[in-house]
C-alpha cells in the first residue's frame, strides 16, 4: 500500500529543492590570492635571516595591491641577555582604488608560501599596518 506525503510537507520539500537549485556554488574566484616576497632580515649583531612574507587578499582583484605592499621591520636583542632576536615585520598593503579597503592576511615563514618554519601569522585590513612579531635564536 502506497502512502502519500502529508500536504504540509510539500511546501517544505519544494522550498528545500528551490534553495538547492538557487544556492551559489563556490568557484575559483572565491579563493584568496597570495604574493610571497622574500625579505632579508638582519639581527643587531649582523647575522642575516631570509624569510618569506606571504600576503593574501580575498580576490585576484587585489593582487596588484599585494605586490605594492610596503614591508619594513625592526630587530632587537632579547631582554636579560637571553640568546635570540625579536623581530617585528610591519606590512602596509594599500587600499584598492576602486573598492577601497579589503581584508588581508600575512604569514612569515622560512620557505616560500608558508612552508618550512611558520614564524607568525596575522590578519588585517588594507590601509592599516599589519604587525607580524616573532623571535629567532640568532643573536
Amino acid at each position: 500500500m502506497r502512502r502519500a506525503l502529508p500536504r504540509c510537507l510539500l511546501p517544505v520539500i519544494a522550498s528545500i529543492l528551490l534553495l538547492a537549485l538557487l544556492a551559489p556554488a563556490a568557484s575559483a574566484g572565491d579563493q584568496w590570492c597570495e604574493d610571497d616576497p622574500p625579505v632579508w632580515l638582519t639581527t643587531p649583531q649582523g647575522d642575516r635571516l631570509l624569510v618569506f612574507v606571504t600576503l593574501a587578499a580575498p580576490s585576484d582583484e587585489f593582487r596588484g595591491e599585494l605586490r605594492r605592499a610596503e614591508i619594513t621591520y625592526t630587530a632587537a636583542p632579547l631582554p636579560d641577555g637571553q640568546p635570540g632576536t625579536a623581530f617585528e615585520i610591519q606590512v602596509l598593503v594599500p587600499d584598492n582604488a576602486d573598492s577601497g579597503r579589503f581584508p588581508t592576511r600575512g604569514h612569515v615563514s622560512s620557505r616560500p608560501f608558508k612552508k618550512g618554519v611558520l614564524y607568525t601569522s596575522s590578519e588585517g585590513t588594507s590601509g592599516a599596518a599589519m604587525h607580524l612579531p616573532f623571535v629567532v635564536s640568532l643573536p
